[in-house]
């Protein structure tokens, strides 16, 4: 078995990897929170998200709403170093999946605190609850649809989750990260070079092992008050650092951007791994620059 797949089992990665788990799932419950707040008293005020739809079936209220409410997933993953994975994602998506029943539950309570009754009289609990407002479900002035209501509730509850965790792919997915600690790379640009300045790229490239070697070289070939200029002058080589925020480990990419002056990614050329030793030392460099 390779050494970065053992290294994923330490008790230190796997115990601070849990509790940046935990604490970004937290703060998805509270913009999850925030969301069904918002979406409750928007519909107090007379408009109702959840119900927005385009031509009758396409759900875009209930997939903005799971957007919102993933937020504070996306936010956590950035803030903590949180890799999404597959099960990570499969835990966004369960939380989603009961914050949207939770809501509905808390409706029920806030709606209805002494509890409710059916035409008939017949006190209602939840469920009950849920399966009467399901069949009144009804667009404009037409009459109810009936059992056909939980075709609308089963587009809502998957719109919701899929509008939550496509955001979250969106957002989080294709960025670099430390296989060893299965955190997000912290990212910083060191330079802007002409693509026609093969000499200089390659001499940078030369460097990389190197810290004091590749800061008296960016400083050379590619000083900070240079990049506004070579950012206007089309074809450019970037020179990213990736570093992991726990081991110190990185990569040196190297992205072509061909577009306009504020293009801060392109196509990534080469990547080439930066040892934690030499990435601590440029960070340094860096930052005394």
């Amino acid at each position: 078995m390779a050494a970065g797949k053992l290294d994923d089992w330490r008790p230190s990665v796997l115990v601070g990897g849990t509790i940046r788990l935990v604490a970004t799932m937290a703060l998805g419950l509270v913009t999850s929170g925030a969301a069904f707040l918002l979406t409750y008293e928007s519909a107090k005020a007379g408009t109702n998200l959840m119900g927005w739809y385009v031509s009758l079936i396409i759900p875009v209220g209930p997939a903005l709403v799971g957007l919102a409410a993933s937020s504070g997933i996306a936010i956590g993953a950035r803030l903590f170093g949180v890799r999404l994975s597959g099960p990570s994602l499969a835990a966004a998506a369960l939380l989603l999946a009961g914050g949207f029943l939770g809501a509905e539950y808390v409706e029920f309570r806030v709606l209805y605190p002494n509890g409710v009754v059916d035409d008939a009289g017949n006190p209602l609990d939840f469920w009950g609850y849920f399966d009467a407002s399901t069949r009144l479900i009804h667009f404009d002035k037409h009459r109810p649809l009936g059992a056909f209501g939980y075709l609308f509730r089963l587009l809502d509850f998957c719109a919701f989750i899929a509008g939550g965790v496509i955001g979250l792919l969106y957002l989080l997915v294709g960025r670099t990260f430390c296989r060893s600690c299965n955190r997000y790379h912290h990212h910083l640009v060191l330079a802007h070079v002409p693509a026609g300045n093969e000499t200089g790229v390659n001499e940078l490239r030369e460097a990389r092992a190197n810290a004091a070697q590749l800061t008296s070289s960016l400083s050379k070939i590619a000083p900070r008050s240079t990049w506004a200029d070579t950012a206007r002058s089309g074809e450019r080589i970037l020179f990213r650092l990736c570093w992991c925020p726990a081991c110190r480990d990185g990569l040196l990419l190297l992205e072509k951007l061909a577009g306009l002056p504020d293009q801060d990614s392109g196509r990534v050329l080469e990547q080439h791994p930066m040892p934690a030793r030499v990435v601590s030392d440029l960070l340094a460099s860096q930052k005394a620059g």
